[in-house]
């Protein structure tokens, strides 16, 4: 039933020449339209009000990355599974692993939780391993003035969310 109705709306767009964001309710004659606003979306004050005033010092290097878990997670409450991201990340020096994978829906909640390592010292430079990590930390590091670089092959983040993987598997 959605996918016939999504048919007939995108038809009617058709043959009506209508482009641009556009909201249609149905209507027994097909669909008026209105005008499409989007929410404006509110920018966090987390990290920056956090660390207001706060002078951390910067050492070493950092390297994370946003992946998204293979299988789909399921709660009793909900019938559709769904693909919760992952926050890993390691120190360099020590190649271990240094935030504690929280499985999370929300974005501003991973930073927090990511953010909330470094609470004695900050890392001088961040390196993350695309696009969706860099958006998510850009923010933070502008703030505390950490410089970020792009890797788009990172081997040892690879092995640690392969173990990850592993172990949720073994679940």
């Amino acid at each position: 039933a959605y996918l016939a109705e999504g048919l007939r709306a995108a038809m009617f767009l058709a043959e009506n020449k209508i482009k641009g964001f556009v909201h249609l309710t149905p209507c027994k004659d097909g669909y008026t339209v209105s005008e499409f606003i989007p929410p404006q979306e509110k920018q966090p004050d987390y990290p920056s009000s956090f660390f207001k005033g706060k002078k951390i010092p910067k050492k070493g290097y950092f390297t994370c990355g946003v992946y998204y878990i293979p299988a789909p997670i399921y709660y009793e409450e909900e019938q559709i599974g769904r693909f919760p991201c992952v926050l890993l990340g390691f120190d360099e020096k020590d190649q271990l692993m240094t935030t504690a994978p929280q499985i999370k829906y929300n974005p501003q909640e991973m930073l927090k939780d990511f953010t909330n390592y470094f609470t004695k010292y900050c890392p001088k430079v961040i390196t993350v391993r695309d696009d969706r990590t860099e958006a998510l930390l850009k923010n933070y590091c502008e703030c505390m003035d950490i410089a970020i670089m792009r890797s788009d092959f990172i081997p040892h983040l690879e092995e640690i969310y392969n173990d990850f993987c592993s172990h949720l598997d073994a679940r």
